[in-house]
């Protein structure tokens, strides 16, 4: 068990939900390796560019309020030097428009690989288990 390394590996996973949580989304391709791809029920990715541009599309200032919160990571270290991470997820974004904020929650499943001290993504799976709506007070961002 290489506790330094499933440290790099939590805070890849950390770092990733500031970023998309912070509007910093033209910054989350960085965190991926050339050939990654991200896998979710509502869009595919493959390659930093394509993940650069999605992500960097939906960082518009003020558009939307989001929200990623993991538990339970589960660390799969390989003989490789690869590492399987899974962790419960849920993200909640709040539109300005006014509608009730959405709240999905599911299971990633990610795939690392590790350039030195650094982890990279080179696969991200989002299978989800429940969404929906909930009011909130006030309803805009």
């Amino acid at each position: 068990m290489d506790l330094e390394k499933r440290a790099v590996a939590a805070d890849l996973l950390h770092e990733f939900c500031w970023r998309a949580d912070m509007g910093m989304g033209d910054r989350i391709a960085e965190l991926f390796t050339d050939d990654a791809t991200v896998d979710a029920p509502h869009f595919q990715l493959a390659g930093r560019a394509e993940i650069h541009d999605w992500f960097s599309a939906r960082a518009k200032p003020g558009e939307r309020k989001v929200r990623h919160i993991l538990s339970n990571l589960r660390f799969d270290e390989r003989a490789d030097g690869t590492m399987g991470v899974t962790a419960y997820t849920m993200v909640t974004m709040l539109l300005p428009t006014g509608e009730a904020a959405k709240v999905a929650v599911g299971t990633s499943t990610d795939e690392l690989r590790f350039d030195g001290q650094r982890a990279l993504f080179a696969a991200r799976r989002l299978d989800i288990a429940f969404e929906g709506r909930f009011a909130v007070e006030g309803g805009a961002a």
